[in-house]
């Protein structure tokens, strides 16, 4: 079941669309980490290409003493904000196939706002 929400920005919060297993397993990451992914996620979602009615997956790096390296999935129809459907873990060679594949989130300009997630439930 996905979070069915709009994106707002109102005092520099952001609602971004989740289904519950992206909401359990971000859970899973420290509090910087979630922070940069969502960051990334809010600050490439204009750019992400449009799915139609298959998912895809773009990789993305928390830089820190020990570099996280993550994939995404995501559905995103025109004209509609992307809906994140899970988030795992990947190794460096993953992440190098993807940068040779453009499937990439860009490091952002979006970090310092809040970015608020949640699932319907209330988890």
């Amino acid at each position: 079941m996905d979070m069915d929400s709009e994106q707002k920005s109102t005092e520099g919060k952001i609602t971004m669309k989740v289904d519950d297993e992206f909401f359990n397993e971000i859970q899973k990451y420290t509090d910087d980490e979630i922070e940069v992914i969502l960051s990334l996620l809010f600050s490439n979602s204009k750019t992400l290409p449009d799915t139609g009615d298959e998912s895809e997956t773009v990789c993305g790096v928390v830089h820190g003493e020990t570099p996280l390296f993550f994939e995404v999935e995501y559905i995103k129809d025109p004209e509609e904000e992307p809906t994140y459907i899970d988030i795992f873990k990947v190794e460096i060679n993953d992440y190098l196939d993807a940068i040779n594949n453009k499937t990439i989130l860009r490091p952002n300009e979006g970090q310092g706002k809040e970015i608020n997630v949640s699932s319907e439930q209330g988890i």
